[in-house]
């Protein structure tokens, strides 16, 4: 805890009118500057000695989220007293990192890892927290059989930038195995009897299975289908504690568990099947019996049957026996008969054509793959609401739904109509649109880009998407306690308003500068390019993402975060830390097969002419290196091994070549000598360069030059020469192209247009 400390004596009326001749900081390096650091203690050289305002000054001071402790000492100076702050500054989390120790491994995923630690990039650094998060790592190692595990903390500060690095080592130990289970609860009805060597074959905890939270939570969902399969529905299994035996290594598991009374439920007057009612009755997701959850399943049952043409259904739940032991629940079915939906008439709309309203509708009348149409009262409320919910959105505050059912509709018997009436009433318009408040950001700068606009529409949706896009301007501009507030007012026309956006813009937050850290083999001036952060300007939430995405494209990052340094203290300018996380620079496979062909004859041996049936094993290597040089270039080299062919690829890929991000390098090169089985065998060695240029979002051209060299093994030659195809005869080659793009698709996985 930061400790705020006076210790300036209390002066006499004589010691009060002593002027204060200095005002000094120890140590002389602050985190603030001078500049601010003048603003907050407001303490006049000359003027005569005020506690208050020195007092001030320390809240000021520590407000500002920079102190861990200020302490201010006064001194007699020939006939005035120099005030000294003594200050301790905060410190803030840097990198949290997660290694093994020495001769082991982690036993589970970094990220998790990191994750339970809970401490945040940038927040203030305490020593209670850090503890509480190596707490916290163990608790997460235990609760997955690492009873025997150990974690050391080591923190690395950095005084330049008030960060404090934290490194959690951990050596595993060997996991736990699950142990004995012990049971408590209503287990003994259950036919057969709940014993816990059962328990344990149900659940899948064997004696040799590492204890862990996955595989316990796996046996207990095993354990309560176990029990729901047998209509216990209320059934609950819950996890009550572990008990680690360390003579064993071994955790014992214990279990509460309660069957609650079989519930049974059946449909009489039509039949469903058991997974229809598991589905359609929700007393056996809930595990509850109540008259809302029977309801709600008389519900689902009867649009279910009017979702297959039986209009008329009606359901009705009874229980028809209940104690201790068993539930019975009967829903009485009469399905009616069974009818078609012919006509969806829609009437009393004006503003909205019928068109507009139908897509919005899931009541359907018949066609031809809609036989008997689609209807229920459920579908046919929520059409309503819809068609309400429309008109309002667009100013028809007043509007009112309303909705008829006609059977053996014009006489026909089995056929229905539904009938749906629009009340619209005037819609409310806006008549005067004032913006109050904005002065730092001039009003045209979103004004053309509101949806309120006068003489449209007044509608509460419409606002609050105004009040989103003005805010996310201002925030994008540095003013992040920005806020808004709206009200609207009858004009003296009838059904116009006057709606008022009064904004209140708050102070700049400013970039102080971008911190950037985690790097160990990439080059700095590699990320800086990518940084939108600009020391000085406002801090934009834009230009941070915008920084986060470009660092992630570069593709040599795992993990990239970019959050603000002393997120809660009261500064004009904060630090933006940009930590970043190096992905592995090396991954390597190897893969394996065979072919099967005819392999050897020629026409001069009449004993076999087509070759004899063999195969040819075949072993593929492929290696890539990440991050070539701290470049961000990559490396990939793949190889193809067999009795028919012997392949390597090389390709070098530079994104952003001579760091520009229009330019992209690509330079490969091809080796390949192939058997065309009993024909000939040919060799092919090939380089190609290629430059991208990224004109403009939707063009680009591309600049290649191939260089091709083809030769064939005269000894393998069984065919005449002019029989080769063309591709694979003998040739030395240059090829040079260039070719433009232009892709206007407005998504290249699911393109609607362009």
């Amino acid at each position: 805890m930061a400790a705020l400390v006076f210790s300036l004596p209390a002066p006499g009326a004589a010691e009060e009118k002593r002027a204060v001749v200095a005002v000094e900081f120890s140590p002389p390096a602050q985190p603030l500057s001078q500049e601010r650091l003048r603003e907050l203690v407001m303490i006049h050289l000359g003027a005569p000695l005020d506690s208050g305002k020195v007092s001030d000054a320390i809240k000021n001071l520590y407000r500002t989220g920079r102190y861990a402790n200020i302490q201010v000492a006064s001194q007699r100076l020939g006939g005035g007293v120099k005030i000294t702050f003594l200050t301790e500054p905060s410190w803030f989390v840097g990198l949290v990192q997660v290694i093994a120790a020495r001769g082991s491994k982690l036993p589970l995923g970094t990220t998790r890892l990191i994750n339970a630690a809970g401490l945040k990039l940038g927040r203030p650094w305490t020593g209670e927290d850090i503890a509480l998060a190596r707490e916290a790592i163990r608790k997460l190692l235990h609760d997955n059989g690492f009873f025997l595990s150990s974690v050391t903390v080591r923190t690395t500060p950095h005084t330049e930038t008030q960060q404090k690095d934290v490194t959690f080592e951990i050596l595993p130990g060997a996991p736990a195995t699950f142990g004995e289970v012990y049971l408590t609860g209503n287990t003994q009805p259950v036919d057969p009897p709940l014993t816990p060597d059962r328990v344990r074959v149900i659940a899948g905890w064997k004696a040799d299975k590492k204890f862990n939270q996955e595989r316990l939570q796996k046996g207990i969902d095993r354990l309560e289908t176990f029990l729901r399969k047998r209509d216990y529905w209320q059934a609950q299994v819950r996890y009550i504690d572990h008990q680690f035996n360390p003579d064993k290594n071994q955790a014992d598991v214990v279990l509460d568990i309660r069957r609650g009374p079989r519930i049974l439920v059946r449909a009489e007057g039509e039949s469903f099947s058991a997974k229809q009612l598991r589905r359609y009755v929700p007393i056996y997701e809930e595990g509850a019996v109540d008259e809302d959850l029977l309801r709600e399943g008389a519900r689902n049952l009867r649009d279910y049957l009017q979702t297959q043409g039986y209009f008329s259904a009606k359901v009705t739940p009874l229980r028809e026996r209940e104690d201790d032991d068993e539930i019975l629940i009967v829903y009485q079915v009469d399905r009616g008969p069974r009818q078609r939906l012919v006509a969806v008439e829609i009437s009393g709309h004006r503003f909205f054509d019928t068109a507009t309203i139908r897509e919005r509708m899931l009541v359907e009348a018949k066609r031809l793959d809609l036989r008997r149409g689609r209807y229920s009262q459920t579908l046919l409320q929520r059409d309503r609401t819809v068609i309400e919910d429309l008109y309002r959105s667009n100013g028809f505050h007043e509007v009112e739904v309303s909705s008829r059912v006609a059977e053996n509709y014009r006489g026909r018997e089995g056929d229905m109509a539904v009938f749906i009436d629009i009340q619209e009433g005037p819609p409310t318009r806006i008549s005067v649109l004032r913006i109050l408040g904005a002065e730092n950001i001039p009003e045209a700068a979103f004004r053309n880009r509101l949806a309120s606009v006068e003489g449209q529409a007044f509608s509460r949706v419409i606002v609050a998407s105004d009040r989103d896009l003005i805010l996310g301007e201002y925030f994008d501009s540095g003013y992040h306690d920005a806020d808004l507030d709206w009200r609207v007012a009858e004009a003296e026309e009838p059904n116009r308003v006057i709606l008022e956006y009064e904004i209140r813009e708050g102070d700049t937050l400013r970039v102080r500068r971008p911190i950037i850290s985690g790097l160990h083999r990439t080059r700095r001036s590699l990320v800086d390019r990518q940084v939108r952060i600009v020391p000085g300007e406002p801090l934009s939430a834009n230009a941070m993402f915008e920084t986060q995405r470009r660092l992630y494209e570069l593709g040599i990052f795992s993990r990239v975060d970019v959050k603000l340094q002393n997120p809660g203290g009261d500064e004009r300018s904060k630090n933006v830390l940009v930590q970043v996380e190096e992905a592995r620079r090396w991954t390597a496979g190897i893969g394996g097969g065979a072919e099967f062909a005819r392999l050897g004859g020629n026409i001069a041996d009449v004993t076999s002419p087509l070759g004899e049936a063999t195969f040819s094993p075949r072993i593929t290597l492929e290696a890539t290196r990440l991050n070539m040089r701290g470049l961000g270039h990559t490396m990939s080299v793949r190889t193809r091994f067999s009795n028919l062919q012997q392949r390597a690829l090389f390709t070098y890929e530079a994104p952003r070549w001579m760091g520009s991000d229009r330019w992209h390098m690509t330079l490969s090169g091809l080796l390949d000598t192939s058997r065309n089985v009993r024909t000939y065998t040919g060799k092919r060695i090939e380089g190609a360069l290629q430059l991208r240029e990224r004109l403009s979002k939707p063009s680009t051209l591309l600049y290649r030059f191939t260089y091709r060299r083809t030769s064939i093994d005269e000894d393998t030659l069984q065919i005449r020469p002019d029989l080769i195809e063309r591709a694979s005869q003998p040739v030395r080659v240059g090829l040079l192209s260039v070719t433009y793009i232009q892709d206007r698709r407005d998504d290249p996985t699911d393109s609607t247009k362009g």
